[in-house]
C-alpha cells in the first residue's frame, strides 16, 4: 500500500525527468526545517543545511540522535518519492540489518509529509542518521573492497524481491540508457571530451545497448560512489550505504559497474581494485558470463553519463560551474584508463574474478 500523501499522475515523460535536474530545490532555509520537524514529527533539532543536487536536505542534530531531513524538489513527481519511500520501507522489512537509512514515522504513522510551500508542494521524509566517514574521506589503499562488493550485492539480493508501478520511470541517470543523452553531446565545450564521448555513445545505442534486454533486470541503487558509502572511523569497515533518489529498473550488473566507476584510478592499481569488487559481488550474487561481458561497456557508459550531464547542467547554472564539473577530470580519466585496458582485457579479467577463465 503507498504511504506517500500526495496524488500520483500517470507514469511521466522523459521530458519531465529532465526538468527535475534543471529546477532549484526548494526555498526551505533553517527556521522552516526547525518548524517542520518539530509539527511533522514532535522532534526538537538544530538544522544544518546540507548540499543537494536537488532536493533540500538538512541534517538535524537533537543532541542524543541526529535525523537526515529530505524535502524533495516539487519537479519530482509523486510517484517517484512514493518508489523511494517504499523502496526503504521494503529494505527495512526485508532485511532490517542492511546498513541503509530507515525512514522515521510522522506524528500520525505516515513515512512521508507534505510542505506547502508558494512554489508548490513537496514531500517531506526523515530518515535515521549513518554513523561513519565518507569512503572518498579514506585513503584508497585502505578502501575495503571486498566488504563494498558484497554490501552492494546483499543490497541487490533484497532489492530483487522489489516491485513498484513507477520503478521503469526515466530517470538521466540511468547509465544503461546511454543512447538516450545523445542530445547532451552538443553541450561537451572540450574536444576530446567530446570526440571520446561521441565514440561510446554511438556504440552503445548500436552494439550495446540492444544486448541488454535478455540480461538479470531489477530495481538498484544505481549511485554507489564515493560519498554513498560510509567506514567507520575505527576499522575501516561499511557503516552505511546511503541516497537512494537515482533508484532505478535496469540490468543488475548496472549496479556494479557504476560501483565500480568509482574506483578506476592509478594505472598500475585499478584492475586489481575492480577484480576485488567483481570477485566479491559474485560471491553473493552470482555473476553470468553475459553479465561480465557488458560490465566493461556498461562502466564506460558511467564516465560518459557523468560527463555529459555535468556539462548539460553547467550551462543551465553556469554560476555553480566549476562546483558541477569537479568530478569530470576524474570521469574523463577514468575513460582513458579503462579504454587503455580494452573489452577482451577487462572481460578475461571479470571472468578471473569470478573463476570462470
Amino acid at each position: 500500500m503507498s504511504v506517500y500523501p500526495l496524488e500520483v499522475a500517470d507514469k511521466p515523460s522523459l521530458h519531465a525527468a529532465e526538468s527535475l535536474f534543471t529546477s532549484k530545490p526548494p526555498a526551505v532555509d533553517v527556521e522552516l526545517a526547525r518548524r517542520v520537524v518539530f509539527e511533522h514529527y514532535g522532534i526538537t533539532g538544530e538544522p544544518t543545511k546540507l548540499h543537494s543536487e536537488r532536493d533540500t536536505n538538512f541534517l538535524v542534530s537533537t543532541g542524543e540522535n541526529s535525523f537526515i531531513l529530505k524535502i524533495t524538489n516539487q519537479e519530482e513527481p509523486a510517484g517517484v518519492t512514493d518508489f523511494q519511500t517504499e523502496a526503504l520501507l521494503h529494505l527495512e522489512r526485508s532485511a532490517p540489518s542492511l546498513p541503509v537509512p530507515h525512514l522515521k514515522r510522522t506524528l500520525e504513522g505516515k513515512a512521508a509529509a507534505v510542505l506547502e510551500l508558494s512554489s508548490g508542494k513537496s514531500a517531506v521524509r526523515l530518515l535515521t542518521y549513518l554513523n561513519g566517514s565518507p569512503l572518498k574521506e579514506l585513503q584508497r589503499s585502505r578502501f575495503p573492497y571486498h566488504q563494498i562488493g558484497q554490501v552492494i550485492a546483499e543490497l541487490d539480493k533484497v532489492l530483487e524481491g522489489f516491485d513498484h508501478p513507477y520503478k521503469k520511470y526515466d530517470l538521466v541517470w540511468d547509465s544503461s540508457s546511454l543512447q538516450k543523452l545523445k542530445p547532451l553531446l552538443g553541450f561537451v565545450t572540450d574536444p576530446a571530451s567530446f570526440a571520446l564521448c561521441e565514440k561510446i555513445v554511438d556504440d552503445f545505442e548500436q552494439r550495446v545497448g540492444p544486448g541488454l534486454a535478455g540480461l538479470n533486470w531489477q530495481v538498484i541503487h544505481n549511485d554507489i560512489n564515493l560519498n554513498n558509502i560510509l567506514v567507520s572511523p575505527d576499522d575501516h569497515s561499511v557503516s552505511g550505504v546511503f541516497d537512494f533518489g537515482d533508484m532505478v529498473y535496469a540490468p543488475r550488473v548496472n549496479e556494479l559497474a557504476v560501483t565500480c566507476a568509482y574506483h578506476v584510478a592509478e594505472q598500475d592499481l585499478f584492475k586489481a581494485r575492480l577484480a576485488a569488487l567483481v570477485s566479491a559481488y559474485n560471491e553473493v550474487v552470482r555473476l553470468t558470463d553475459s553479465e561480465l561481458s557488458v560490465l566493461y561497456d556498461l562502466i564506460l557508459a558511467r564516465f560518459v553519463t557523468t560527463i555529459l550531464i555535468t556539462y548539460w547542467r553547467a550551462s543551465i547554472f553556469p554560476e555553480n560551474r566549476t562546483y558541477i564539473l569537479r568530478n569530470n577530470p576524474t570521469a574523463v580519466e577514468g575513460l582513458r584508463l579503462l579504454s587503455s585496458l580494452g573489452n577482451d582485457a577487462s572481460h578475461r579479467l571479470f571472468q578471473s574474478a569470478c573463476y570462470l577463465e
